[in-house]
């Protein structure tokens, strides 16, 4: 479902159908209007894409994470990350870090925990480029 720009998975899937309108990121409501009383919300351990924070079955996925994304896909030489479309980072390092984890970080894993090491890492304003 289409909220704030980004497609997410519905709240009704998400919810077995008790909570079927999305209020945030992060919350769904049973019924119009959305207050304290009748919402969910569910962030999860990463709090990115995660909990309610999740895309559909067509989302980015970021290691074992599923994050919402932009409707229309990114361009063939782009890449998505966290909704917004990118130059890959492939292109970007000539194939030394062909895995972005950030806006302007690259990486030589498509590892989370890996990219942690600064040494399998490349960081630049230039990689921030759409």
């Amino acid at each position: 479902e289409l909220y704030a720009g980004l497609c997410y998975r519905k709240c009704a899937d998400l919810t077995a159908g008790a909570y079927p309108i999305r209020s945030s990121s992060w919350t769904c409501c049973a019924n119009h209007p959305c207050s304290f009383g009748n919402q969910k919300g569910k962030v999860g351990s990463k709090i990115v894409c995660t909990g309610f924070d999740v895309g559909g079955t067509l989302a980015l996925k970021v290691g074992s994470l599923s994050c919402p994304h932009k409707p229309t896909p990114c361009a063939p030489d782009e890449e998505e990350h966290l909704g917004a479309c990118y130059k890959s980072c492939n292109a970007l390092t000539q194939g030394r870090f062909p895995h972005r984890v950030a806006a302007a970080t690259c990486c030589k894993e498509d590892s989370i925990l890996a990219c942690l090491n600064v040494y399998k890492t490349s960081t630049s304003s230039s990689y921030d480029t759409h």
